[in-house]
């Protein structure tokens, strides 16, 4: 990925933007200090 920035944070994860072979992609990142319930990471995947 190259151009990667900061665009925001949410309640699970952060999320940056980047592109990767001329297309912009939003990436997730999701905070390694949070545990989640099972519920929580399959909304997380899902989104």
């Amino acid at each position: 990925f190259k151009e990667l920035e900061f665009a925001g944070s949410g309640g699970y994860a952060n999320v940056y933007s980047a592109k990767f072979n001329g297309q912009l992609y939003a990436l997730k990142s999701l905070r390694n200090t949070l545990r989640l319930e099972h519920k929580e990471a399959m909304s997380f995947i899902h989104e």
